[in-house]
């Protein structure tokens, strides 16, 4: 493998789900997708860390995530599946 001594690796923190544990995330160039223990899925952009949207609707902690184009599905240990659109 080739390394290329013009790149600069970056690094980039931030709080996802303040105090809670991020239990699931999927992601691409374009955005990071993370479940959490606290219901809540949230969309951040990949560059900047920036949230996008925050999808509520599980009773308990979200634990699967995948999604393909603008589809994504989560599990909860609510027992329920959501199929959700991420650009709505």
């Amino acid at each position: 493998m080739e390394s290329n001594s013009n790149s600069n690796p970056n690094h980039l923190s931030f709080g996802a789900h303040g105090r809670n544990v991020v239990t699931c995330l999927q992601f691409d160039s374009d955005k990071i997708i993370t479940g959490s223990d606290d219901c809540y899925i949230n969309i951040h952009d990949t560059r900047t860390g920036k949230l996008r949207a925050r999808l509520g609707g599980h009773e308990r902690g979200i634990w699967a995530l995948q999604y393909v184009g603008n589809t994504l599905v989560s599990g909860s240990t609510d027992r329920t599946v959501r199929v959700w659109d991420i650009e709505k």
